[in-house]
């Protein structure tokens, strides 16, 4: 899935707040891309995880793993602080853009 970050996080909040639940499947498919995501976005940041940070990923993929054992509004609760992890990112490397072309002209 090749998605922008804003897209995604859109994307997370109309499916958590959609009229019926998603099923397992697309719980495992979101959680996956929020991983990829953010662990590609902490690299393009260059900034080290955090043990915290290392942890709530965890969290993410135990929770991908079980979604059929989880309550779902637990499962809406972690896409929700992966769409938020995933938005402070894009404001993190924006930042860092817009620094990096302010020092170079």
């Amino acid at each position: 899935m090749n998605i922008q970050p804003a897209e995604f996080v859109a994307l997370i909040i109309r499916n958590v707040n959609r009229p019926t639940p998603l099923c397992n499947i697309e719980i495992r498919q979101m959680f996956r891309v929020a991983i990829a995501m953010i662990r590609s976005m902490r690299a393009e940041t260059g900034i080290p995880f955090l043990q915290s940070e290392l942890q709530i990923l965890s969290r993410f993929e135990k929770l991908s793993a079980t979604a059929h054992l989880c309550p779902y509004d637990t499962l809406m609760t972690a896409l929700l602080d992966a769409a938020e992890e995933i938005r402070t990112l894009a404001i993190v490397i924006d930042r860092l853009q817009r620094r990096n072309q302010t020092a170079s002209q």
